[in-house]
C-alpha cells in the first residue's frame, strides 16, 4: 500500500491498506492495525476523499497515542492538518501543524516536521497571512536543504512565487515557478506538477504558455494523479478563468471539480464552484436578485472561514452591483 502511495495508485493503495487492517485485527495487533489505519488514510487522501482521509488518520493517531507509538503517531499527525485545508478548517490546519512540529521535534521525525509545515504554509496562504506562511516556508526550506528532501523543493519554490505575487513582484513570482517546473522535469511531475502548472497558468500573462500549461496539467491528472493536485489545479483552473473571463472555461472547471469530490463532497469544491459560477453570473448579468444573494451568502462564509482576499472581493463585487 505504502508503495502504490506515491506510484498514484490508489485504488490498489486502498486494498492493499484494507487488508493489512483486517489481517490486524485477525491477529490482534493493534501497532498493526493503527499503521494500516494510517494507510487508509494515504489512500483517501490520494483519491481526494479528505473528510474519510481525515477521520482515518485521526483514527490511527489516537490509536498510536494510546500505545505509545510516537513514530507512527507523528507520522500521521502531519496528514491531519493536509485533510483539514481542504475541509476549509483553516485555522485548525495551522493549529495541528503547529502542535505536529513539536511532537516531530521531540521524537527526531523530520519528514513528519515537514509534511506539517508544507501544509501549514498553504494554510496560512489561503487566509492571506502572509507573515505565518514566509514562515513556516522558510521552516521548511531549511529541512529541505539540510536534508536533501528534494521532493519538497517544488512546493518550497511555488509558496516563494506566491509571497513574491502576493506582493506584486511578478518577475520574481514567475521565476520562481519556472524554476520549480524545472526540478519536477527532472525529478518527476507526479507529485505537484498539476499544482505547479496551475499556477503559471494562473499568473502568467503570455497566453501560449496559459495554455500549455493547463494542457500538460490535465493531461497529467488523466494518468491519474494524488489528490491535491485534482483539487488546487482545479480550483486555479477557476481563478484563472475567472481573471481571463472564460466564462465557458470556468463553468468546464467547476464542472470537473464537483465530478471528482462527487463520491465525496468538500467544502473547498463546493466554495470555489459556487464563487467562480457566482462571478459568472455578476459579470454576465444573472437574476441580480439571486447573484446578490449568492455573492452575500459567500462573503459570509468566506470571512467565517478566513478567506480574507475572496471575502474582499466579494465585497467589492457586491457593490458594484449596488
Amino acid at each position: 500500500g505504502n508503495l502504490c502511495f506515491p506510484l498514484g495508485r490508489s485504488r490498489q493503495c486502498e486494498t492493499e491498506h484494507r487488508r493489512a487492517l483486517d489481517l490486524a485485527r485477525q491477529v490482534g495487533s493493534s501497532a498493526w492495525e493503527a499503521k494500516a489505519l494510517g494507510g487508509l488514510g494515504d489512500a483517501a487522501y490520494a483519491m481526494g476523499r479528505m473528510r474519510s482521509a481525515h477521520d482515518n488518520f485521526a483514527g490511527c493517531v489516537a490509536l498510536c497515542r494510546e500505545l505509545g507509538l510516537g513514530a507512527t503517531e507523528v507520522a500521521n499527525a502531519s496528514m491531519i492538518s493536509h485533510a483539514k485545508l481542504y475541509l476549509l478548517d483553516l485555522p485548525g490546519s495551522v493549529e495541528s501543524c503547529r502542535t505536529t512540529v513539536e511532537l516531530a521535534r521531540d521524537v527526531g521525525h523530520w519528514r513528519a516536521e515537514l509534511n506539517a509545515l508544507a501544509s501549514a504554509m498553504w494554510a496560512a496562504r489561503e487566509m492571506q497571512d502572509l507573515d505565518a506562511a514566509r514562515a513556516f516556508n522558510e521552516s521548511a526550506r531549511y529541512i529541505v536543504e539540510n536534508r536533501g528532501a528534494r521532493r519538497y523543493l517544488p512546493e518550497i519554490l511555488c509558496m516563494d512565487a506566491e509571497l513574491h505575487l502576493a506582493e506584486r513582484n511578478r518577475a520574481a513570482g514567475i521565476e520562481a515557478l519556472h524554476h520549480a517546473l524545472a526540478v519536477q522535469r527532472e525529478a518527476g511531475l507526479a507529485f505537484f506538477g498539476p499544482v505547479t502548472l496551475g499556477l503559471i497558468a494562473l499568473h502568467t500573462n503570455d497566453s501560449a504558455e496559459r495554455h500549455a500549461a493547463l494542457q500538460e496539467a490535465e493531461e497529467l491528472l488523466a494518468l491519474g494523479s494524488l489528490g491535491h493536485n485534482f483539487l488546487q489545479f482545479y480550483r486555479d483552473a477557476i481563478l484563472g478563468a475567472v481573471r481571463q473571463g472564460n466564462w465557458p472555461e470556468v463553468e468546464r472547471y467547476a464542472c470537473a471539480l464537483e465530478a471528482y469530490t462527487r463520491a465525496e463532497p468538500l467544502a473547498w469544491s463546493s466554495f470555489f464552484c459556487r464563487w467562480g459560477r457566482a462571478m459568472v453570473f455578476a459579470e454576465t448579468g444573472g437574476s441580480a436578485v439571486n447573484t446578490q444573494k449568492e455573492l452575500g451568502a459567500l462573503r459570509a462564509e468566506a470571512k467565517a472561514i478566513g478567506l480574507s482576499a475572496y471575502e474582499r472581493q466579494l465585497a467589492t463585487k457586491l457593490q458594484d452591483l449596488g
